[in-house]
């Protein structure tokens, strides 16, 4: 009794890859990380943009401060309005100075902006010392708990046993915060857009660029089922 010879198990058809859906993806996977990387990098040089702009704007308001502070014969500050900009006279409004008195009897916000209504800026005490010389740059934690940009000053009148004054002008970084949000919305529109166009580009040049491969692709079944004698046609250099 003759068995029967085991079945050969089935060959496991084979996947095929499409050439244009591997250029496909890895160009478009390329540009994609492009245009983030672009937006990230632009966002983050207009933020330090903005920032370096409102830290000049607090430099510029803090020397006037400095010039504009003066003290009496009983030792009481007098700090003309700050006309520049109405927001130091609205509560709240974002923008604030304050004038500290150190040595050896400190008296915190002995001067402030009406901006800060009946609060009182909190320095670290990193800038309390009035030995301290020169600009610091600090953020605190402001009016309704808002961070703040500060630029502090340390400060000597000429006045006989005048006592060192520490004069703070601050901004909430929402003044910061507002204007990013609106640049971050422009900027993701207008990469969108220019990722859209690339993609087209993208697409359009890999159509045209595998245009020879299908027709070499066509000519080649036409041989192979009798229709043809040979490949006929022009083809680029490479498939020659």
């Amino acid at each position: 009794m003759s068995v029967p010879a085991p079945a050969r198990p089935a060959a496991q058809a084979q996947p095929t890859y499409s050439l244009r859906r591997r250029l496909l993806l890895g160009t478009l996977g390329w540009v994609l990380l492009a245009v983030l990387t672009a937006g990230w990098g632009l966002r983050d040089l207009f933020q330090s943009h903005i920032q370096a702009q409102l830290q000049d704007q607090l430099l510029m308001q803090l020397n006037q401060l400095s010039g504009a502070v003066r003290s009496d014969a009983q030792g009481q500050l007098h700090v003309p309005p700050l006309a520049t900009d109405p927001r130091w006279s609205t509560p709240l409004s974002g923008l604030y100075w304050q004038i500290d008195r150190l040595g050896a009897n400190p008296q915190p916000g002995l001067a402030r902006s009406r901006s800060l209504w009946d609060q009182v800026l909190s320095v670290p005490p990193t800038a309390l010392e009035p030995a301290a010389r020169g600009d610091q740059v600090l953020s605190l934690s402001g009016a309704e708990g808002h961070t703040l940009l500060a630029v502090v000053r340390t400060l000597q009148l000429p006045e006989d046993d005048a006592p060192p004054l520490r004069l703070v002008v601050a901004g909430d970084e929402a003044l910061i915060a507002e204007p990013l949000q609106r640049f971050t919305r422009l900027l993701g529109g207008a990469l969108a857009i220019l990722a859209l166009g690339l993609a087209l580009a993208v697409v359009l040049q890999l159509h045209l660029a595998l245009r020879p491969l299908q027709l070499l692709r066509t000519r080649l079944a036409a041989v192979r089922a009798g229709q043809a004698a040979q490949l006929a046609g022009q083809f680029p250099q490479e498939l020659q």
